[in-house]
């Protein structure tokens, strides 16, 4: 750490000093990490100042090293340094290998396009000095775009949670997005129906405000014939506990069919011949 309260810099390297004016301090140690890391590679140029292949350089010393080996192309007219480990598209840094190639074709400055808005010191501070042109196409102006917007949607979000009138025009302002959305897609859609006239009439579009008019439900199952009803399964001490039986014409319990004719309130009275064979029948038994 320097008297101005700077990281200290690992070498003389313009790169570095270019890289510690532009980065936070945590991004340009990573940095750092990355520069230190070209020292352990060696450069093969398969096509000048458009292809080169990176390697590890041997150690004798390491019993088990892992060889890994690279390939790099540069578009130097447009200040593209690609690398096939893909740190930059995952983590939004060059990676050791670009660095290698850059100081073997003496680029010591990182193009802008390398440069995400979010890891430089002015990222809170609106544009960047650095910034590149997002009208490309590229993926790398569509993260650089995507990085933009996360930004500004942090702040809109900030500033509209801090009354209840602010949070209402924040909403209003997002449902006018929604309905511009939604207008340019049918523009994109009549125009693409004109152009390319599609043969199937029977194809309809709904929007998304008739479908809110309808409830959709569940359908409606059917037992299927020959199936059995799904049955409670029944625990043991369930299955051997006595059912009570109850007498049909006074309704009261007992534990046997006998008791029903002989406790019942109807032999009270006259008996008869029917009721009187029931009783021979149940004494005989």
């Amino acid at each position: 750490m320097t008297n101005d309260g700077e990281p200290s810099l690992w070498s003389d390297d313009p790169i570095e000093k270019n890289a510690r004016s532009i980065y936070t301090k945590t991004i340009f140690l990573e940095f750092k990490v990355q520069l230190r890391a070209t020292t352990g590679y060696k450069l093969v140029e398969l096509e000048k100042e458009k292809l080169y292949k990176i390697s590890s350089i041997s150690q004798p010393s390491t019993s088990k090293q892992r060889m890994c080996t690279y390939t790099v192309t540069v578009v130097k007219s447009e200040d593209i340094v690609s690398c096939t480990c893909k740190l930059f598209e995952f983590y939004g840094l060059l990676c050791a290998h670009a660095l290698k190639v850059m100081h073997h074709i003496e680029m010591y400055s990182i193009p802008s396009r390398y440069i995400l808005k979010k890891w430089t010191k002015n990222a809170k501070k609106g544009t960047s000095t650095n910034s590149l042109e997002m009208s490309d196409g590229s993926s790398f102006c569509r993260s650089r775009r995507f990085d933009s917007l996360i930004l500004e949607t942090q702040k809109f979000i900030f500033k509209g949670s801090k009354s209840l009138k602010l949070y209402e025009n924040a909403c209003w302002i997002i449902r006018g997005v929604d309905v511009l959305t939604s207008i340019n897609q049918a523009i994109e859609i009549d125009e693409g129906t004109n152009e390319k006239p599609s043969n199937d009439l029977d194809r309809t579009l709904i929007s998304q405000s008739s479908l809110n008019q309808y409830t959709i439900k569940d359908p409606p199952h059917s037992q299927c014939k020959g199936r059995r009803k799904p049955q409670r399964i029944k625990s043991p001490i369930e299955k051997k506990a006595r059912i009570s039986r109850t007498c049909k014409q006074c309704g009261d319990a007992a534990d046997s069919n006998a008791e029903f004719f002989f406790n019942c309130e109807i032999f009270e009275l006259p008996p008869s011949k029917h009721s009187l064979n029931i009783i021979d029948s149940y004494r005989t038994t």
